[in-house]
């Protein structure tokens, strides 16, 4: 592949990915191989390979758009020979730039400001004829006020940034059990007539002070395995940090990331630093942004780590979108065995951000029978909502199915 080509495809993955496309190194090898199998000399050849390797999801198809018009414009433009630049532009449609792309693109001025490349509008008064980015971010949102029933899957990279800092200062209070076990207290309802007489014998039996328990109480252990398959990606980054929160300020808190296979996360949530936290998450974890197999993932936990970290006092947060790549009857062994496992399992849907969605689905029908409940987690709201549902201050959540 020609030098200026392969360049140019490598800017475009990192404009897609500032963009929050989930795009490393070997979606950019496969872009190359596609280019070369079907050749440049065509628009559409050059869209749909480029298509085919990095849009993964249905959802993503008109930033994928919008993005190539923009791009592979001003390159056809400035490099004759490349790729026949598209005839649209997204301004002459009348189509409002999205706020990702417009974040990726002042990105990418800020990073190469010296050479010659795309953007929607143009400075005019540059008495040099170089083009100069000035991407339009009227219709952007400050990092410093997002909203807070923002779906986590359309925010730009600073959004999300400044979602996940908002996701930190979110507290159980009151996350707290109360057990069978008793304890010593002035406010005790119950006598104990044990420390009674042993004060009594003290004083020589007069005056006889009472002593009274009061119920133990404690925080139930706190179990989080989340999805990290390609549509859940944008969800299951601000759920981390979340979950690093909760891990850096209670007790008994542990987690696992799944796709294709379970990983334990446990000890990096440990780690006070949270970016380093999530560095390690996701050097860990080698399938993010993958296929889903819920089957295999909890019966994997459920045989070599629920009887470590679960009791019947437990919680579990299962975030899943449900989208089983091949639900089957282990499916809803496992899931009924997780459910009798622990006090509450939660299963976190972004899905439920639909009003008209049903679990319809073979995979999501499974897990809605063994639920305890069934919450959003699509948004700084649904994450308050948890947050106080796990506090116990919580309305009642939709019920399971």
């Amino acid at each position: 592949m020609a030098g200026h080509l392969a360049l140019n495809v490598m800017r475009f993955a990192r404009l897609l990915r500032g963009a929050g496309f989930p795009i490393g190194t070997g979606k950019v090898l496969d872009a190359f191989e596609a280019l070369a199998a079907v050749g440049i000399g065509v628009r559409d050849d050059v869209y749909w390979a480029l298509h085919a390797v990095l849009v993964d999801r249905h959802e993503r198809q008109a930033l994928f758009d919008q993005a190539f018009r923009l791009f592979w414009r001003d390159i056809g433009r400035r490099e004759a020979g490349n790729v026949e630049a598209p005839t649209m532009d997204a301004d002459e449609d009348g189509d409002r730039l999205d706020p990702r792309l417009a974040e990726a693109l002042g990105a990418e001025a800020g990073r190469e400001t010296a050479e010659r490349r795309f953007t929607p509008t143009r400075d005019r008064g540059s008495s040099d004829g170089d083009d100069i980015v000035a991407a339009d971010r009227r219709d952007t949102y400050s990092g410093d006020d997002v909203p807070g029933d923002m779906d986590f899957g359309v925010m730009s990279p600073a959004e999300r940034d400044a979602a996940e800092r908002a996701v930190r200062r979110l507290v159980l209070r009151h996350d707290e059990i109360t057990t069978r076990r008793w304890k010593s207290s002035s406010r005790g309802s119950r006598l104990d007539l044990r420390s009674t007489l042993a004060r009594a014998r003290r004083t020589g039996g007069e005056p006889i002070d009472l002593a009274k328990l009061l119920r133990r109480k404690r925080q139930p252990p706190l179990v989080a395995l989340i999805d990290i398959s390609g549509s859940m990606s944008a969800y299951s980054q601000v759920l981390l940090r979340f979950l690093h929160h909760l891990a850096q300020r209670r007790a008994g808190v542990g987690g696992f990331v799944f796709g294709t296979r379970l990983t334990n996360i446990s000890r990096a949530l440990d780690d006070p630093d949270s970016d380093r936290a999530m560095a390690r998450i996701a050097r860990m974890a080698g399938d993010w942004s993958g296929g889903t197999r819920i089957a295999p993932a909890l019966r994997q936990f459920n045989r070599d780590w629920s009887r470590r970290m679960l009791s019947r006092s437990a919680m579990v947060l299962l975030a899943t979108d449900g989208l089983e790549r091949d639900p089957s009857a282990d499916l809803d062994f496992e899931a009924a065995r997780l459910g009798r496992s622990c006090r509450r399992l939660i299963w976190l849907n972004p899905l439920l951000r639909h009003r008209q969605y049903a679990p319809i689905a073979r995979g999501a029908a499974i897990l809605a029978r063994h639920a305890t409940e069934i919450r959003p987690v699509h948004s700084l709201d649904s994450l308050a909502a948890l947050s106080d549902a796990l506090s116990g201050r919580a309305e009642a959540a939709r019920p399971a199915a």
